[in-house]
Formats: C-alpha cells, structure tokens, sequence
C-alpha cells in the first residue's frame, strides 16, 4: 500500500463514485468493494434504516464515511457500507429495483417533498446548485434563509426543496404543529421544542442535527423538550428529525444564524498541562456524558437561571471561545463561562434541581451538577470546599460550595456550565436579568 494508506483510498474511490453518479456515468445502486460495498443513497434514505440493513450501527457508519452530521444525507451521495443491505437483496431477489427507506407505503405528495440536502463544494454557486436539483434560485435561497445569494460557502448544508413544494416539507398526519423558541437561534441556544399530534403516540423520537432529544407528553398528543445547539453548529439548517414510534420519520428544519466566537491562548505550566493528556480529559468527559445524559420526564427548571455567585461579576472566558493551550493550536473551544471572583466566595445554584455529583475531578476539580429534569443540567467546577453531598434536593440559591482553584485552572474562578440532553450551551443567555 503507498502512501495514502487504505483510508486514503477509500475516500478518493467514494469520491471519483460520486462524481460519476451525479454525472449519471454510474448507474449501479451497489457497488462491491473489498471489505464492503459502496452504496448510493437514493432519495428519502436515512443513516438509520441503512445501517440496520446493513447489520451496523449509525456511529459506525458516521466514522467510516467521515459524516460531519448523520442526518444530512442526500440523493446520489455515496457511501462505504460493511455489507450488502439485507432489504436490498430482497428486493432484487424479487426482481424488483432497489428500494426506498422504510417499509411502511408513504404518500405521493410526501415522498415529492422529500428533503434533499446538499453539501456546498468547492466552485459552487448557488444558481448552480439549484440548476442542477431544477428548482428556482429564489426558491432555494428563500428556504435556506439566505439573502445574498452570492454568499455561500464550503461546506454549508443547504435544504433543496422540490419543484412541487417551495418551502419545507409539509408536516402529514400524526404531526399537526412543530414551533421552537427562538425561532431563529445561535450557536450555543437553548431551544423549546413543542410538538402536537393529530392523535396520541405511545411515543417521540427525535434528533437535531444528530442529537438525540427526548420529549416530556402530558396527554400523548402534546411532547415538549428542551434542546441544545452546540457552540460548533454551522449556519443555516438544522434538520429536525421526527420518528413516532413504529412510523416513518419525517422532517423540517430550524435556521440557525451565524455567531463568531472570540479567541484565547492559555499559558499552563507543565503539571497543570499535563492534565489535557488525552486519556485523563476523555475518561472525565466519559464519566460528565453519562451523568449529564440521563433524562427525567419532571422538568424542575422554567428556562431561567440566577446568577451562580449571587450577583453580576466579570466574565473572564466566554462560552464559544476558541482555544489554544500554550504554542498549540486552537483545536478546543470553551464549553462553560468563567467567573472571575475571589478564592472562597459561595456558590449557590442556578435553578431547582437534585445534586447527582459532588466530588473531585482532574481537569474541573471541585465539581458539583445539578439535575434540573428534562435533561437539563448545570455544572460547577474548580471549587475549595463543598456544601452539599450527592443525593441533596436544592432550591435555587442554595449554596453548592466555594470558588477555588482546583483542577485545571490558572487561577481562583467558578468554571459555570449548562448541558441540555448532553449538549453544552451558553448558560449567561438564560441568566434572570
């Protein structure tokens, strides 16, 4: 094997398939290739249906096609599957053509509206792109919220709406409303999802842009959730996908506007470097994800949060902000706010909550989170003492502990984060002004 190694070849072989396939030179579905197949996605496939037909996982399939989101597949993309997709054979043991995901029937004017989303290459321009997919440039640019039409980039995901259907994809039967707050968020937004139903469902499924979201129902026709945007979400849309148990998913889209973060670079001396070894920081974000995942239908919290330290004090890192450590690169962005303010003041919780961890870690040291319900969660880290013990319900304002200077830190502050269904958003957006 050369230089390029076997990843290498993989991607440049998907590549040259894709190219030929869009330009019609390829007409094969499935292709065989050592070790797997290439596959072709047809229009309304998912990464779901076609990893359980092919006997793996989603994940799997994200890392062996270097997806940067797994919901974003569109018409024609080629993709590297470890086997032949059992619901494939069938039908071409039947003598049928390749099949559509999902087996249920799905409506005519449903399976027209269909999403596509294309990811912009390198050289392409917006009246291109909607030439080529036969739709207006007004169209498509009216969907994807853009206003100059000339201000497109590498890699931005644009929803391609059919002829037939302008705008997003209409909502059919069991979905009768889909809103969010805001209705047009920034990276690092919370967002209330609400959902209702034409009839009730024994339950929701749902994702955004690849995350998993789970609903609260009071009445099974009415599903509520809170829902994150990460700092490192691209501008533009978001894929809403909506699965009801047992039935086709189905899909709309939220615009998620452009925010620049600011930059820092991070002097540490070598002990407290020697804490961002990749072992220690992937143990502790293993062991903060499973906390910080769990869900309980009671949500204590109403989307408002006071101030962890009692009163305004100055921000010395944003959440969002860009990082590099020492002459490394920025390769890191900033998951909380930190305080600054003096070693030993109080700390005291931001909202109602149960207190599910308290104690110490390497890289946050001092830490306590509180589980507000609904998959809410907020973190407080580098503290000097502790006030409370695991198992503790708080009210807010109940005091959690003390600044202090523990753990991966230059200096005493309060290191404050706020994880919605395991996703860190900005917690200063929700701060009671």
């Amino acid at each position: 094997m050369d230089h390029w190694g076997s990843c290498g070849v993989l991607r440049f072989t998907a590549r040259l398939l894709l190219a030929l396939v869009l330009a019609g030179l390829w007409p094969c579905t499935l292709v065989a290739h050592a070790g797997g197949f290439f596959y072709t996605v047809r229009g309304g496939e998912n990464l779901w249906d076609l990893a359980e037909a092919s006997g793996t996982t989603a994940e799997a399939l994200v890392a062996a096609n270097h997806l940067y989101n797994p919901d974003w597949l569109f018409a024609g993309q080629v993709l590297w599957l470890p086997r032949e997709p059992e619901r494939l054979r069938t039908a071409l043991a039947d003598g049928g053509g390749p099949s559509t995901a999902g087996d249920a029937p799905v409506e005519a004017e449903a399976q027209a509206c269909a999403p596509i989303i294309h990811q912009v290459a390198e050289g392409e321009t917006l009246s291109g792109i909607a030439a080529r997919y036969g739709v207006s440039l007004d169209d498509l640019a009216a969907v994807n919220h853009i206003s100059n039409p000339s201000l497109i980039w590498v890699g931005q995901n644009l929803l391609v709406p059919h002829p037939a259907c302008p705008g997003l994809p209409p909502l059919r039967d069991p979905f009768l409303e889909v809103t969010w707050q805001p209705e047009a968020p920034k990276p690092g937004d919370v967002i209330l999802l609400s959902v209702r139903t034409t009839r009730p469902l024994p339950a929701l499924h749902a994702a955004l842009g690849g995350q998993e979201i789970a609903f609260a129902s009071t009445d099974s026709q009415s599903f509520t959730a809170w829902a994150g945007l990460s700092a490192t979400v691209r501008p533009g849309l978001a894929l809403l996908r909506l699965r009801p148990e047992g039935e086709p998913a189905q899909f709309t889209a939220i615009p998620v506007q452009a925010l620049e973060f600011p930059v820092e670079r991070l002097w540490l001396p070598p002990d407290r470097f020697a804490l961002l070894a990749p072992e220690i920081v992937a143990a502790e974000n293993e062991l903060l994800d499973r906390i910080c995942l769990q869900f309980r239908s009671d949500r204590l919290w109403d989307g408002r949060l006071q101030h962890p330290l009692g009163k305004p004090v100055p921000v010395i890192s944003a959440f969002g902000t860009r990082r590099a450590y020492n002459d490394g690169p920025f390769g890191s962005y900033h998951g909380g706010t930190d305080f600054s303010s003096p070693e030993g003041s109080p700390v005291y919780a931001a909202a109602s909550g149960l207190v599910v961890l308290a104690r110490p870690l390497q890289v946050r040291g001092n830490t306590v989170i509180v589980d507000h319900g609904g998959g809410v969660f907020t973190l407080y880290c580098h503290l000097s003492e502790f006030s409370v013990a695991e198992g503790m319900d708080v009210a807010a304002g109940h005091q959690l502990g003390l600044v202090g200077n523990t753990g991966l830190s230059t200096g005493p502050h309060l290191h404050w984060e706020l994880r919605v269904q395991g996703v860190r958003v900005d917690p200063v957006r929700r701060l009671v002004q």
